[in-house]
């Protein structure tokens, strides 16, 4: 986890509590894959990614995100596919039809869009 922090963005998407790592550099998502000991993605070539990281035996669980082509579309995708993700792990499971779900996952997408723009900006991890 010290190697997430010092070469990654680290957010915290509350109230889950749930870590978020992000990076714009490939070559860094995977070196954190490895670190984590996941094995390497096998999607093939993408803009962008969310990956979840679960091991429920102990609890462990983070996502990470990596966007590699530049676009704030692409960030948006992946942290849309991130707040889906941590709000199944918190048994939030709701009818998305329903406005009290809409407006959780909104105040989520948002909030996460938000606190990685920055980071995404700067080019974490080049």
């Amino acid at each position: 986890m010290k190697w997430l922090r010092k070469n990654m963005t680290r957010v915290v998407l509350e109230p889950m509590g749930i870590d978020v790592y992000f990076t714009t550099d490939r070559a860094v998502m995977e070196k954190a894959r490895e670190k984590i000991g996941v094995e390497p993605s096998t999607q093939g070539p993408h803009d962008g990614i969310a990956t979840e990281i679960v091991n429920d035996e102990t609890g462990f669980y983070l996502i990470l995100i990596g966007v590699y082509n530049g676009s704030i579309g692409t960030l948006a995708h992946e942290c849309a596919h991130a707040v889906f993700n941590a709000f199944s792990r918190a048994n939030m499971n709701g009818d998305y039809d329903q406005k009290c779900m809409q407006e959780h996952f909104c105040y989520q997408h948002g909030r996460l869009c938000a606190l990685l723009e920055k980071a995404w900006r700067e080019g974490v991890g080049k």
